[in-house]
Parts: structure tokens; sequence; C-alpha cells
């Protein structure tokens, strides 16, 4: 994807959002959206906030989002789903991973939790892009109201302070955001 905003990268793309929970018991959920639990075992779909899928023509891709969680939430799982999407577009990301796939001896649910860290933090760069953040920290130094204001998890935010060098926090931020 390289440094063009996402914007540009889906230009030409019809994106439909849908609600997760209509289709939860369903078998079209692919199975490589299983979510893990905290010993990496996958547990039930339920436990999903979202996935994306595209149609045979590759123009219209359809973002299943929980809709019983929050809104910041569902905010940032739309933006980590279609950061998932751009990432199937680049041809170079993708070679990589099959590279990665097929050569490396690393256990399959790491490659997918690393794919998913790399989507957590694309979708917090573009949520909190760094200079803005450094910004309005400067005018609140409050990451309680920032959360708020960019629409994110506290947590989230932390670490987006963390990440940029801005504030020293609790978290390890190799967490998933």
């Amino acid at each position: 994807m390289g440094t063009k905003p996402m914007e540009h990268v889906l230009s030409g793309f019809e994106i439909k959002y849908c609600s997760l929970e209509e289709i939860l018991d369903s078998v079209l959920i692919p199975h490589f959206c299983n979510p893990f639990d905290s010993e990496g075992k996958d547990p039930s779909p339920h436990y999903l906030e979202g996935f994306w899928f595209p149609d045979e023509s590759m123009k219209r891709v359809y973002i299943f989002v929980k809709t019983s969680s929050n809104a910041n939430r569902q905010i940032f799982t739309k933006i980590h789903e279609l950061f998932h999407f751009c990432q199937s577009l680049d041809i170079a990301f993708v070679k990589l991973l099959e590279k990665i796939i097929t050569e490396s001896t690393l256990p399959s649910d790491l490659v997918r939790r690393l794919i998913e860290r790399s989507a957590n933090k694309a979708t917090a760069m573009y949520l909190i892009p760094e200079e803005h953040l450094r910004k309005k920290y400067k005018e609140t130094r409050d990451a309680r109201d920032l959360a708020k204001f960019y629409g994110v998890s506290q947590k989230t935010l932390e670490i987006r302070l963390e990440e940029c060098g801005i504030m020293n926090s609790p978290h390890n931020p190799l967490d998933t955001l």
C-alpha cells in the first residue's frame, strides 16, 4: 500500500457494511476468520468482531461488523477490516505473506496474529495520526479526553501515545489494540 491514503486505494470499490450477528451461526463465516482466545485456541465465532469478504468481481467488498459492540469498537473494526482488504491488494505484501506461510517454520496461528497486529497498528495510525495527536496532547494532556475525541478506547490511545514517544504507558506495545 505504501504511503497512498487508504481512500485512494479503495477508489473504484463498493464497500457494503453488514451486521455480523445476522450470520453468526451461518456457514458464511470463512474458516480463517476465527478469532483466538487468550490461550491461542479458536473460540466460538460469537467472539468475532468482524471480517471482510469480496464478491466474485472483487469490485464489491462486504465488511461484516458486530453491531452489538460499542460504536467506537465498530469504527475500529471497520477500518481494521478495510486495511485487511487493502493488504490483499498489495501484491508485494501478498507475496511476502505467501513466502512466510510456505517457507517459514512459524506456526500458522503466529502468522495470523502478526497479520492482525499489523492491521491493528495501521488502524490506530489511521484513526490517530501522530502529528495531530502530538498537537492535541499538548492542548489537553488527558488520555481519557483524547480517547473520546478520537473515538477509540483508552487502551488504544495509551498504546498510540507510547508508540509516538509522547507518554510512557503500562501497556505492552505489542498487545492487541
